[in-house]
């Protein structure tokens, strides 16, 4: 028994490029990136399986599918400051007397401080989508989810596929911090819609992070439109069929999808987290950038070569930790304005130890020799170093020493 039933993958439909198994130094390009992914039945990847959220079979019995209405959200007025009352004077059948006037500068003097109070509310930003003025990337046009994906850069060189892994551009980069999100904290259930309607907002946070390091990388900067299909069921996309209880990442198509359940596969504890939903879609979105940065397809041709299977789970691991720093490094950046804290940073470094390969046996009574996504004190080691918030030189695990990516 499997930790799950595994998806076709992006490795997958590079297997359907002629020769692909076997790169040799040439004059002209061998590998011409076709106009679009598309998966090829029965085949497997190197490492046995995609890069999706690892979740064991489903322990648990189907439950009919019930999509509520998307909730709206709580519309709150903005905050205004009440006026001074009006001071009247004493009516008099005389002059009035001279201390009237005194009440002018008293006057002056409340109206200097509150101009004094709204700026700098102001300054600081009320809560929600109020642009404060410390914030990274505000003038960054994130790319709309109706924009056509770019193709997947692909190797055509076999140089290029070490030089893309050790040595990619992004690595060069450091995402800006603080970005503004202001998506509030999933701390209650919610339903199918409402769940996808939320973790899009993210999803475009996601990419005001990363976009501008990305483009800054010599990368194409694109934004992955997310779907979210029921518990108990199932989604098709370009990838082929995946049922619930995960979360994945479809090179085919450059999208996201997560399935309303994939909680489940946590302890209770952190799966009431309101940073769980948060984690799991950066991670996947991790995967996205390494599609656009050319980790995604050269750690395909890596396995390939490799000279036995534990060689390419080695392979799969090292991408998948790698998803988790970048996971790290997003959520770091985010933390600020979705007010994180320690004890949120510590739910981030609890869940990825969960989501170990051996954690996620033992939780499931399963046996496993050799996991391809890693243990999960390494898989926490990984997304703590993302949330340092150093360079993304601190997340090339593909230069890391094997005890760190069993």
């Amino acid at each position: 028994m499997t930790l799950q039933q595994a998806p076709p993958s992006l490795e997958q439909d590079l297997l359907s490029i002629r020769g692909a198994a076997t790169l040799k130094p040439m004059s002209q390009p061998r590998f011409p990136q076709p106009p679009g992914w598309r998966p090829q039945p029965g085949r497997t990847s190197p490492a046995g399986r995609p890069h999706t959220w690892p979740a064991p079979e489903q322990p648990w019995s189907r439950q009919p599918g019930n999509h509520p209405r998307p909730d709206q959200r709580q519309q709150f007025p903005p905050r205004a400051w009440q006026p001074p009352p009006q001071v009247r004077p004493e009516r008099q059948t005389s002059r009035p007397p001279r201390h009237k006037r005194s009440l002018r500068p008293l006057l002056g003097l409340l109206l200097l401080v509150l101009v004094v109070l709204v700026g700098y509310e102001l300054l600081a930003g009320p809560d929600g989508d109020d642009v404060a003025s410390n914030y990274e990337n505000e003038n960054y046009v994130v790319p709309s989810t109706r924009s056509n994906a770019p193709d997947i850069p692909v190797p055509q060189y076999e140089s290029e596929i070490a030089a893309w892994l050790v040595n990619n551009t992004l690595y060069d980069q450091q995402l800006a911090s603080p970005v503004r999100c202001g998506v509030e904290p999933t701390t209650v259930a919610l339903g199918d819609n409402a769940l996808q309607s939320r973790m899009r907002k993210y999803v475009e946070c996601l990419t005001r992070v990363w976009g501008p390091a990305l483009e800054a990388a010599g990368h194409i900067a694109y934004q992955p439109t997310l779907y979210v299909y029921p518990a108990g069921g199932e989604v098709t996309t370009s990838c082929g069929r995946q049922e619930s209880l995960n979360a994945f990442y479809c090179g085919a198509d450059q999208n996201l999808y997560l399935a309303s359940d994939v909680l489940r596969i946590l302890p209770s504890a952190e799966a009431r987290a309101p940073a769980a939903y948060d984690l799991i879609v950066a991670h996947e979105y991790g995967h996205a950038m390494q599609g656009r940065s050319g980790v995604f397809a050269a750690s395909h041709f890596a396995s390939e070569s490799a000279g036995a299977e534990s060689e390419a789970r080695e392979m799969s691991r090292r991408v998948e930790l790698q998803a988790d720093c970048f996971a790290g490094a997003a959520i770091d950046s985010l933390s600020e304005s979705m007010e994180l804290g320690e004890a949120g940073r510590a739910s981030v470094a609890q869940i990825s130890f969960e989501i170990g390969d051996d954690r996620l046996a033992a939780r499931f009574n399963q046996r496993i020799e050799e996991g391809d996504h890693g243990v999960g004190e390494n898989r926490e080691r990984w997304a703590v170093r993302g949330l340092s918030g150093a360079p993304l030189s601190t997340c090339n695990s593909f230069v890391a020493p094997d005890s760190e990516v069993r």
